[in-house]
């Protein structure tokens, strides 16, 4: 790990949905360069908020928040784009196209960045094969078993090669076994250099890992 670079700072960020909703309150918060952090909350507590605003799904109603010293808070839309060519991001449900081969549904995260032909390909098949899925390129998310297709998921948020990865409860509907081996492959990507947040609310998952282990409760880290 690097550890004296920060790659993502949050200062003093509030997130207000509503006058009763108040998703993050006054939260800062510093993440070095290649950490793997495991944030941590019960539902509701701002764990996906604080994800969505790290890509600009939501804007803060406060604060400022850096990714490599940009504030990204003050981008305007067309730079949005850009700014998420550095992230990838792995959700609970997949999100997978039902009518697109695995290869395809892969493919389109490098189309959207302009990476197209042979070159696109070779990456698809490559990162596919890393994650245990060379051999089912053509086959389709409905043929993939819950783990598999959460493998894809990953796949396709890693095919840019990201600096950052989000996951937002990718093991929530894995069983132990399945979920050990999501934990292998984001291991495997902290050690390329990625930097990691991992929310979950499973406890085992960070156990006896001495990973660092953030913890929201109504919008607020706890001490």
């Amino acid at each position: 790990m690097s550890q004296d670079i920060l790659i993502i700072s949050f200062k003093n960020v509030t997130k207000q949905f509503d006058k009763d909703n108040i998703a993050l309150e006054d939260l800062s918060l510093d993440i070095k360069k290649g950490e793997f952090i495991f944030l941590v909350g019960k539902s509701g507590s701002g764990k996906t908020t604080l994800l969505k605003l790290l890509y600009l799904a939501e804007k803060p109603t406060k604060g400022n928040i850096f990714v490599e010293e940009t504030d990204i808070t003050k981008m305007k839309s067309g730079e949005i784009p850009l700014l998420r060519r550095k992230i990838g991001i792995v959700f609970q449900d997949f999100k997978l196209l039902s009518k697109k081969t695995i290869f395809e549904n892969v493919l389109i995260s490098l189309e959207v960045i302009g990476i197209e032909g042979d070159k696109a390909g070779e990456r698809v098949k490559k990162i596919l094969s890393a994650v245990g899925l060379g051999a089912k390129l053509d086959k389709y998310p409905e043929q993939l078993s819950g783990g598999e297709q959460q493998r894809v998921a990953i796949a396709r948020a890693v095919v840019i090669r990201p600096q950052i990865i989000l996951a937002d409860e990718p093991t929530g509907n894995l069983d132990w076994g399945r979920t050990r081996e999501i934990i292998a492959i984001m291991d495997e990507l902290n050690a390329w250099g990625a930097t990691i947040i991992f929310a979950t609310h499973n406890e085992r998952l960070f156990e006896n890992t001495h990973r660092r282990v953030i913890t929201l409760e109504n919008g607020k880290i706890l001490p």
